[in-house]
């Protein structure tokens, strides 16, 4: 697999450096679970180069083997694979409040497309992470319909929580 970053300038995913170690997660973080299927390592590396053509600031570009820093439209994020566990994780630098919805949407959207294109049966769910704790989860789907209806809080399915839209 290789892809074209500019012209004259390409990027082979397989040939990325190991990362020595992945700095803290940022406040703000999604995770696309792949726990249904299965996560291949291909669909990471086509990810990175779709997001890499995306990216806004080729100049900030950090990338390795099993992770990328990328900016979309000037909100800095990492993406990163976590292939044990079948899930990809996007840690968020940025405090707008516009900057990790348009971070998300640009992420799940460039997944959406892989996945239609090269495998369809692949199955994934996007999550929300709480900010003081990653281990609590919330289907994005949720918190979308929460939004619709006015809610500033509300209790997803099978808990006692109650999480803030």
């Amino acid at each position: 697999l290789i892809c074209e970053v500019d012209p004259g300038s390409f990027l082979v995913p397989c040939l990325l450096p190991p990362a020595a170690a992945v700095e803290p997660a940022a406040p703000q973080s999604f995770v696309l679970d792949f726990g249904a299927s299965f996560l291949p390592d291909s669909l990471f590396r086509r990810l990175i180069c779709y997001a890499v053509q995306k990216s806004s600031r080729k100049d900030r570009l950090r990338l390795f083997a099993s992770h990328g820093f990328l900016s979309f439209e000037g909100h800095d994020c990492c993406i990163r694979a976590k292939l044990e566990s079948d899930e990809i994780q996007v840690d968020l630098s940025s405090q707008s409040d516009t900057g990790p919805w348009l971070v998300l949407h640009t992420i799940t959207n460039l997944v959406e497309h892989l996945r239609l294109d090269f495998m369809k049966e692949i199955r994934y769910e996007v999550l929300l992470c709480h900010p003081q704790n990653r281990q609590m989860r919330v289907k994005k789907e949720d918190v979308e319909s929460a939004r619709e209806k006015g809610q500033s809080k509300f209790r997803p399915k099978g808990t006692t929580r109650v999480v803030q839209t």
